[in-house]
């Protein structure tokens, strides 16, 4: 299966702390990223090393994409790598960077398909414009969200 290595940022002009938070509440992702449901296993609000999510994304392409995300590594306010397996198998992560009140946020995907269909459509579709259609969708989502958030 081939591999897919995909990065994508954007300025957030909200402070980091927030932007941590909000990516901390994986659960809620759906309300400001269009296509993602989550669910964080076990009674956790919110992520933690060690947490683990069931992720579906869907809307992008003709393809439900399916997953389970494993928290490896979290560092307040900087960075949040986990592990995937499911439809895709591999590692990713987001990090932040404070930048005079505002957020450059980053996500960094190295995997492979562990799913033919998912395969075989990436012969065809263009898996690199798909993933930055989903991470600008996510970026300008989380950008209003949390403007709506600051204003509440």
């Amino acid at each position: 299966m081939p591999l897919f290595e995909f990065a994508e940022q954007a300025e957030i002009e909200v402070d980091t702390s927030e932007v941590f938070k909000a990516l901390l509440d994986m659960n809620k992702w759906s309300v400001w990223w269009p296509g993602h449901v989550n669910k964080i296993r076990g009674d956790d609000r919110v992520i933690q090393n060690g947490s683990v999510v069931d992720i579906k994304v869907k809307g992008y392409s003709p393809i439900t994409i399916s997953f389970i995300a494993k928290i490896i590594d979290l560092v307040e306010n900087q960075s949040i790598k986990a592990e995937w397996s499911g439809d895709l198998v591999g590692l990713t992560e987001w990090t932040l960077e404070a930048i005079n009140g505002k957020t450059l946020v980053g996500f960094h995907i190295k995997a492979r398909s562990n799913r033919l269909l998912i395969t075989l459509f990436s012969i065809f579709l263009n898996p690199t414009k798909i993933f930055s259609k989903i991470m600008q969708s996510g970026f300008e989502g989380l950008q209003h969200y949390l403007e709506k958030e600051e204003r509440s």
